[in-house]
């Protein structure tokens, strides 16, 4: 027999806003500029963005 399915945390929901997901994509391409991480080296990451 399956679970009862938890509602969505209050505080997840508030991340997904287009402020929110804007603003994280924007630093995410400042840092890989100044970082200069190739893109071959850009893949399987996290929600915490560590391989």
């Amino acid at each position: 027999m399956l679970g009862k399915p938890a509602g969505l945390d209050p505080q997840l929901g508030q991340s997904f806003n287009w402020t929110v997901v804007d603003n994280h994509f924007k630093f995410l391409q400042q840092v890989i500029k100044e970082k200069e991480i190739p893109w071959e080296n850009i893949y399987n990451m996290d929600e915490k963005e560590c391989q």
